[in-house]
């Protein structure tokens, strides 16, 4: 082999390691930074909870009509699942139709004494992964679920390009 062909073989497989070492570093960055912001708005949505805590019964007195879950919504709750537990995972409240999973995590944040009780994970929900952020609330816990599927697209894209 000559010197001339080694040397075009090792340019080429050192621009194909720093297009993949790129792409690896694209990837892992913008999927941290969707999650950080898939994060931050069940963070807003939670605190929004805080501030109204009558949320889906505007009055209070628990006759918030059948069949219209929801409907109180905040604009920053659009893309928000909610539901509120006691501390033995019943279901109180909920913004949507379909109940969220309440597992050993939820439990454990709805019978907490800590005021700043709170579990973040991912769950799925009929085939569809969320993530999840449960925190205290007066008498049990508030769960909160934000779907990952745009974000799983996003870096799915990337992942495909830097493959390509």
């Amino acid at each position: 082999m000559s010197l001339r062909l080694k040397i075009v073989l090792a340019l080429t497989l050192l621009a194909a390691g720093a297009t993949a070492a790129i792409g690896i570093v694209s990837y892992t960055s913008t999927k941290h930074e969707l999650e950080e912001t898939v994060d931050k708005s069940l963070d807003e949505a939670a605190r929004n909870l805080q501030e109204r805590p009558s949320l889906g019964d505007p009055d209070g007195d628990d006759d918030d009509p059948p069949g219209r879950p929801g409907h109180d919504r905040p604009r920053s709750f659009e893309q928000v699942l909610y539901q509120v537990i006691d501390v033995n995972g019943v279901v109180q409240r909920s913004g949507q139709y379909d109940e969220l999973p309440v597992g050993d995590a939820d439990l454990a944040v709805a019978a907490s004494t800590d005021p700043n009780a709170s579990a973040r994970f991912d769950v799925t929900i009929d085939g569809e992964s969320y993530r999840m952020l449960t925190v205290k609330a007066e008498n049990g816990a508030v769960q909160l679920a934000r779907s990952l599927a745009e974000s799983q697209k996003s870096v799915e894209r990337i992942l495909r390009s830097t493959l390509v």
